[in-house]
């Protein structure tokens, strides 16, 4: 019989190195852990962490209840203290984040990282940085509190009967109401500025009263004139449209909103002659001494302005503007026996030496000289003649020398006259 075969020796046991209670561990000793005894590594980082967290909660508490000189030494000891358990925490940890496999692991590292940070710019003293949302958030909570305070403000100067300051004063208004709100001096600028940027969403009757309101109320200041002038070229630009249905006044008054305005839209003045010319192919005898004499007080206006009827825009429309100028000019020559002296003097001095002919214009003087227009009294008729004057002297002495004897001295009188007046 075979001896009995000796038992077989168990292999030797793999010692685990033991976890020590202080200290970093070693990345070999993570190495040989077994899976409970990192397990059990873990557990206690997570202890030592909500350790450290308590401990400066408690410290940041304790600071609180001091006075303000003290609290800032302590905040800054229990934020160094802090600090250092972090750190001893961190380099103890340091080897276990990458060899863990648990992707847990890894988003609590980059926080504890965060956290080291703001430890370390508390002790240097610096603020900690806000998220982008939250510094918007703030921005737009304090845009919202300055809006309601202006509110506030505004409320009680109008209880209190005081004049609201223009910074919070709300000038915004409504086209229908802008154009009312036109013949009142305190809303002008607003309804300007609004007829400016929404005249096209007006009809036609509301934009040809707009008309009618610009040509009453006037501007003395240049800011003043400049939105009239804004708010007139967008009304004149929308009546585009409907310039074939407007009538001999409506058309007359846009000219005239045109020449107070000084507007250089050579389209604009194109269609308005154009149709002024089909209206006095349709029915002449409309166009009276004071229609004509406004007609050419316009474009004498325009003219000075840089804006002249003898042009046009394409070659078809200077061949309609030199109709219409011909068409005006018959009609100045049949009627002229008709004007009136303060009719003559709205001719105005820049059409007469612009428009008319040598014979137009002695025919015009003629009639002056006829009527002794401005002789009489002071007043509007008396400074249109003496413009008139100087302007035929400075323009032609020629002209002057052909006058008959009647015209002559006529023009002499209004000479002395404004030689006294200098």
């Amino acid at each position: 019989d075979l001896p009995p075969a000796a038992p077989a020796e168990a292999p030797p046991a793999e010692e685990v190195p033991a976890v020590e209670e202080a200290g970093p561990v070693k990345g070999q000793d993570v190495t040989s852990m077994s899976r409970r005894e990192r397990i059990r590594l873990l557990e206690r980082e997570e202890a030592l962490l909500t350790q450290v967290d308590a401990q400066f909660a408690q410290q940041e508490a304790a600071a609180a209840a001091v006075p303000p000189a003290p609290a800032e030494t302590e905040n800054q000891d229990s934020a160094q203290l802090a600090l250092d358990a972090a750190n001893a925490l961190h380099e103890h940890l340091q080897g276990i984040t990458g060899d863990s496999g648990d992707h847990g692991s890894d988003d609590r590292a980059a926080a504890r990282r965060e956290r080291i940070a703001q430890l370390e710019r508390g002790v240097a003293g610096e603020r900690f940085v806000e998220d982008e949302t939250e510094s918007t958030e703030k921005s737009d909570a304090h845009w919202l509190d300055a809006r309601r305070q202006q509110r506030k403000t505004r409320l009680r100067q109008k209880a209190r009967g005081e004049v609201v300051s223009p910074e919070v004063e709300i000038n915004t208004l409504l086209p229908e109401d802008a154009v009312e709100g036109l013949a009142n001096d305190s809303q002008h600028e607003a309804a300007c500025k609004c007829l400016a940027r929404q005249a096209h969403r007006l009809s036609t009757e509301r934009l040809l009263r707009a008309v009618e309101l610009l040509l009453l109320g006037g501007c003395s200041d240049e800011e003043g004139r400049a939105l009239t002038s804004a708010a007139a070229e967008a009304i004149l630009g929308s009546l585009a449209t409907a310039m074939g249905s407007l009538s001999l006044e409506q058309l007359m008054n846009c000219l005239k909103l045109m020449a107070l305005t000084g507007q250089q839209e050579q389209t604009t003045l194109d269609m308005l002659l154009a149709q002024l010319l089909v209206l006095s192919r349709r029915d002449s005898s409309s166009f009276s001494c004071g229609v004509l004499s406004d007609f050419c007080s316009a474009l004498g206006l325009l003219h000075d302005a840089g804006l002249s009827a003898k042009r046009g825009a394409s070659s078809s429309n200077c061949t309609a503007n030199r109709r219409c100028l011909e068409m005006v000019m018959q009609l100045i020559t049949r009627q002229v026996s008709e004007f009136k002296d303060h009719e003559l003097a709205g001719l105005g001095a820049s059409f007469v030496l612009n428009y008319t002919d040598d014979v137009l214009r002695r025919l015009v003087i003629r009639q002056a000289a006829t009527l002794q227009a401005g002789l009489a009294s002071e007043g509007p008729t008396r400074d249109g003649m003496l413009q008139l004057e100087e302007a035929v002297r400075t323009h032609s002495f020629a002209f002057i020398a052909s006058l008959p004897d009647e015209s002559k001295d006529y023009l002499l009188k209004l000479k002395m006259i404004r030689q006294e007046a200098a």
